[in-house]
């Protein structure tokens, strides 16, 4: 990833401590929902490496998709259909 991008990332959680929240890199901290979760950011240095914890020893991630761009969240179902 490219200093200055902005990019999406949907991850998809399940089985985390109650109240987690999460944050990748200067997104807002936001607190997870079983499901789907979306974070868009920006990197401050190259970096080909997303940091996800901590999140707990109970915690599955089923999928993990990172965008390019900003995806609104409007626009993510459609967004995801279309892979």
């Amino acid at each position: 990833m490219k200093p200055g991008n902005t990019y999406t990332l949907v991850a998809d959680f399940r089985y985390f401590p109650t109240n987690q929240e999460l944050r990748i890199f200067n997104s807002e901290r936001q607190r997870l929902v079983a499901g789907i979760n979306i974070f868009t950011f920006t990197v401050s240095t190259e970096t080909r490496t997303i940091n996800l914890t901590p999140l707990g020893n109970t915690t599955e991630v089923k999928k993990i998709l990172k965008f390019g761009k900003e995806i609104s969240t409007k626009d993510w179902r459609e967004t995801l259909l279309m892979l």
